[in-house]
């Protein structure tokens, strides 16, 4: 991957990508990412990896399980794979923090370049989801993502349809990673 800074001007945010699978030669990814105030994703899950986040500046708000949480510069929490998990910034400012993902996650290094590049290019709706089908299905099991609630009842197809989009997969994989 050439490109280590991905913006997003739909939801406003910002991510870098610290260091990369290859780097670490498959041990974890790092990202920094900022988060413009009122951001944040839903609630979800990761089967085959853990997330670590530490607060570089500002106030990020995560929920695990049915805990949640407010942390601040220097405090850190580790999401457990298959944990229920999800962060927001509640706060005025934006907030910046480090994800670290153990494993590395390379399928999640290519998602982030390619769902901020298909929101720069005006391909996702006011929510960040992608207006097509088979793009919203490629991110979802690109990055190892199970989504909650009725979305997740859709994951089976999510997997079947990015199965069937090889081609589309490596056309966006060529444009934006």
């Amino acid at each position: 991957m050439k490109k280590r800074v991905y913006v997003n001007p739909v939801i406003g945010d910002k991510a870098t990508l610290i260091r990369s699978a290859d780097e670490t030669k498959g041990e974890y990814t790092l990202f920094q990412i900022e988060v413009a105030p009122g951001g944040g994703n839903s609630l979800h899950v990761h089967e085959t990896y853990s997330e670590r986040f530490e607060v570089v500046q500002g106030e990020l708000s995560l929920q695990l399980g049915k805990e949640s949480r407010v942390l601040r510069k220097g405090e850190s929490l580790l999401m457990p794979k298959k944990a229920l998990h999800c962060f927001t910034n509640r706060s005025n400012e934006p907030v910046k923090f480090k994800v670290e993902f153990r494993p590395a996650q390379p399928g999640f290094e290519k998602a982030i370049a390619i769902a901020y590049g298909l929101a720069a290019d005006g391909l996702v709706n006011k929510k960040n989801i992608p207006y097509n089908f088979s793009y919203l299905s490629i991110l979802v099991a690109m990055s190892g993502t199970i989504p909650t609630g009725l979305a997740r009842m859709s994951t089976p197809i999510f997997r079947w349809v990015a199965n069937r989009s090889r081609k589309t997969e490596a056309d966006l994989v060529n444009k934006y990673c």
